[in-house]
């Protein structure tokens, strides 16, 4: 059996960003099971760790010392549910614990807390969104009933795409959910210059099919798409040739929609943008 000290490290082992405590220290204890099998004995042995600082300053600060034990950690974990400051939060543990606590321990317990609280089962997602009454939700499967993704609008969200279906904008971000999927926002420009949020399409990839089909969902649930007259998307959309075929003859625009709406909002009027105003 060999033991090294912590701050060994081979030449394959380093952290390739520089950030290690392994800083080649050579220490080590080999030891061998005796001939009666009752004891290990020592064979080899270096105890120089010249190349580094000892103390018991660094070793409190290693990572599995600083490990909070269960009880502990359930009581961070309470504290931060309560929206806790997280330096208060590093100061009680310290002191309750008597270990070193770091900002980063605080972070990551924060971090994982909010990974576990986000929802990642869809047939939940979809029971709260049909409980609701006045909304509509697709869900989108293939041929061979694997799941594309879900078309989601309520009422409200129709209203508004039924007054202002000249122009529609149409954005995706893949930070919007916890899950490996991409979420697709559809947005118009109100009355006022506000964008507003007329469907949320979420899609397990970006393939023509299931963008097709989402977008299909679309018009089948808002006939004033065939007002529609420019739809404006970001300039690494990818699947846009899919608007070009099935909103045939617009004019379908590749900019970046936060620029777009400060230009709209500084000089769109309803003679140079032909939007009717909504009352």
């Amino acid at each position: 059996m060999l033991t090294c000290c912590i701050s060994w490290c081979s030449l394959f082992a380093c952290n390739v960003f520089g950030r290690t405590r392994k800083v080649g220290c050579k220490a080590m204890v080999r030891l061998l099971l005796s001939e009666d099998g009752q004891s290990l004995d020592v064979v080899e042995s270096d105890l120089d760790h010249s190349n580094h600082v000892i103390s018991k300053e660094v070793y409190l600060h290693l990572p599995m010392q600083r490990r909070l034990d269960k009880a502990h950690k359930m009581q961070a974990e309470t504290l931060l549910s309560v929206c806790g400051n997280v330096k208060l939060v590093q100061q009680h543990m310290q002191n309750v614990s008597g270990k070193v606590v770091l900002l980063k321990d605080i972070a990551n317990i924060s971090h994982k807390m909010k990974k576990q609280a986000m929802p990642n089962n869809l047939k939940s997602v979809l029971q709260q969104l049909e409980a609701t009454g006045d909304s509509v939700v697709d869900v989108l499967v293939s041929e061979d009933n694997s799941f594309k993704g879900i078309f989601h609008q309520d009422l409200y969200m129709q209203s508004v795409f039924e007054a202002y279906p000249e122009v529609l904008l149409v954005g995706e971000t893949f930070k919007l959910t916890g899950l490996q999927i991409s979420a697709y926002l559809m947005l118009v420009i109100d009355g006022n210059g506000q964008s507003e949020v007329v469907a949320l399409l979420l899609m397990a990839d970006e393939s023509r099919s299931t963008v097709s089909a989402a977008v299909e969902a679309f018009q089948h649930h808002n006939p004033a798409w065939l007002k529609t007259q420019t739809i404006i998307t970001d300039n690494n959309f990818i699947e846009r040739q899919v608007f070009t075929s099935l909103f045939p003859g617009l004019l379908i625009e590749h900019i970046a929609i936060n620029q777009f709406l400060i230009m709209f909002f500084c000089h769109g009027t309803v003679e140079i943008t032909g939007c009717c105003p909504w009352f």
